[in-house]
């Protein structure tokens, strides 16, 4: 598991282990089972709940920039712990939307679903009254208001820094799950922003991201 959760893709790892490489694939299926249980278990029981949370989403691809996926985060900024982490494909946007199209056709964007399931989440670990904090996309606030009324929902622009503010750097309000963001960048070689080990299918990458909440949150498994 920490190899994986190190920025070492499953050919290297296979490589330094001494196995093939379908072995650590076969690995990775039943960590990610095992992780997930684990997961679910720390939601159900956790007696320390959160009365903050913030929420955003980054972006990555499977196969092919043309087809773009987008994980939605969920970290407790007090403790680091990631409380989701959930994979959702998107539509392809810029000025690659019309080839995507033209190639793959309209693939359906399951973000508004998917970030509804995150919430779900975060409701398992979430005091009578909280506070969650995202960047400004529209449609956060609809499902949050739904979802959670109770929750107290505090809108952040991401800060705009010039060359000319370094140093020092303004305060970013979302650090922490920008943090994690980063991290995530850094630790799981298939979302590097220049890497040849892209996610080939989107359950793999969703596999690897179960596995990367239980290295995060110190869970042990077996």
């Amino acid at each position: 598991m920490g190899l994986i959760c190190s920025g070492v893709t499953i050919r290297r790892a296979a490589v330094l282990v001494g196995v093939a490489r379908k072995t650590v694939d076969r690995k990775v299926r039943w960590l990610s089972e095992q992780a997930r249980k684990a997961h679910l278990d720390f939601l159900a029981r956790d007696s320390s709940k959160t009365g903050y949370v913030q929420m955003d989403e980054m972006e990555t691809y499977e196969h092919s920039t043309l087809k773009p996926l987008s994980i939605i985060l969920a970290v407790r900024p007090k403790t680091g712990q990631i409380i989701s982490a959930s994979v959702a494909p998107m539509n392809c946007h810029g000025v690659m939307a019309g080839k995507s199209r033209d190639i793959y056709g309209v693939r359906a964007d399951r973000r508004n679903e998917v970030f509804r399931e995150s919430l779900r989440s975060v409701m398992m670990v979430a005091k009578h009254t909280m506070t969650i904090s995202t960047d400004g996309k529209d449609t956060y606030r609809p499902a949050i208001r739904e979802m959670i009324p109770s929750a107290v929902h505090e809108v952040h622009g991401r800060p705009k820094i010039s060359k000319i503010d370094r140093p020092p750097k303004k305060w970013d309000p979302l650090y922490c799950i920008n943090q994690t963001s980063a991290k995530l960048r850094a630790d799981l070689s298939r979302l590097a922003r220049q890497t040849w080990s892209a996610t080939k299918r989107a359950s793999a990458l969703a596999d690897h991201l179960a596995i990367y909440i239980a290295f995060n949150n110190g869970y042990e498994i077996a």
